[in-house]
């Protein structure tokens, strides 16, 4: 997958390619589009490559909608926005994202 992050406020644009590891169940065939709000602590400076890790699937309550925790950094997380009537984010457990570029 590609994925685009930019940070509210100040910052470059950066991008990511990423890898859906675990899944619950086959996600539809062709492409799909899923958005996620990065959650994080305010006070944190954000550094080129923040997003460049493995998460991993958080418990949630019935109704919640799960997010997905950052494994070296905690205080990460990717909480799913997409909702297109299939829910597809709801099968995925686990991926991983590599910076690979920033803007200027």
């Amino acid at each position: 997958m590609t994925c685009g992050f930019k940070p509210a406020g100040t910052g470059s644009e950066e991008k990511y390619s990423g890898n859906i590891h675990e899944s619950s169940r086959d996600l539809p065939p062709g492409k799909i589009v899923l958005i996620w709000t990065v959650l994080g602590p305010a006070e944190v400076k954000i550094q080129a490559g923040i997003l460049a890790q493995r998460y991993v699937k958080a418990t949630s309550a019935p109704g919640q909608t799960p997010l997905l925790v950052g494994e070296k950094n905690p205080s990460i997380a990717l909480q799913f926005e997409t909702n297109d009537g299939a829910a597809p984010y709801e099968t995925i457990n686990q991926i991983e994202l590599q910076l690979t570029g920033t803007s200027a």
